[in-house]
């Protein structure tokens, strides 16, 4: 007799979920919401302090930049933590996709501008598979900017440590005193 025999094999593989890239350049340019692109943003305090995409000058007066830290037209997209509505001490995360680091001299730039009266601090931490590290520069602390129309500055962190892991960055607003308070960050991207 003509018996038919069906034969099935399962193969296991381990999928990783979200976003994983072996670099980073985002200039925030085609961003809607600060949710795009694998990106994530927590308010975590729940108190209405969250990250915003933005561009040209934040909606409250004397507090954040003017355009973004790149274009000319100044209408390119930033993102920024806005400080009115919320409360002093109020914290907000940006967290970025997840981020293979394949070369020992790896570095993360980014670019930031924080002007006002009152502005918190930013803290950049990096989460591994063990957790997060946090501050892995100084916090900026207060008004880095003398006046609202000055050029975003930008920090470098060294990533040599973290060579062969995958990982994420991690901004973390902490809202200051009052509502003028805006802090903002551009263009980070990963260099070798």
């Amino acid at each position: 007799s003509n018996q038919s025999k069906t034969i099935t094999k399962t193969y296991a593989n381990v999928i990783k979920v979200g976003t994983e890239s072996n670099w980073l350049q985002e200039d925030f340019d085609r961003f809607k919401t600060a949710g795009d692109n694998g990106w994530t943003a927590i308010d975590v305090t729940q108190n209405g302090y969250n990250w915003l995409s933005n561009s040209g000058k934040t909606p409250s007066e004397n507090t954040g930049p003017l355009t973004d830290s790149s274009s000319n037209s100044g209408l390119g997209t930033y993102m920024y933590a806005e400080a009115t509505g919320a409360k002093p001490g109020d914290i907000a995360e940006f967290i970025s996709p997840c981020i293979t680091i394949n070369y020992e001299n790896s570095e993360l730039e980014f670019a930031y501008h924080m002007f006002g009266n009152h502005v918190g601090e930013l803290h950049v931490d990096i989460k591994t598979d063990d957790g997060y590290v946090n501050d892995v520069i100084p916090a900026l602390i207060g008004r880095q900017q003398r006046n609202q129309g000055d050029a975003f500055l930008t920090k470098d962190i060294d990533l040599s440590s973290y060579v062969n892991q995958t990982i994420k960055i991690r901004f973390r607003a902490v809202r200051g005193d009052e509502w003028d308070g805006d802090i903002a960050i551009d263009n980070i991207f990963i260099k070798t």
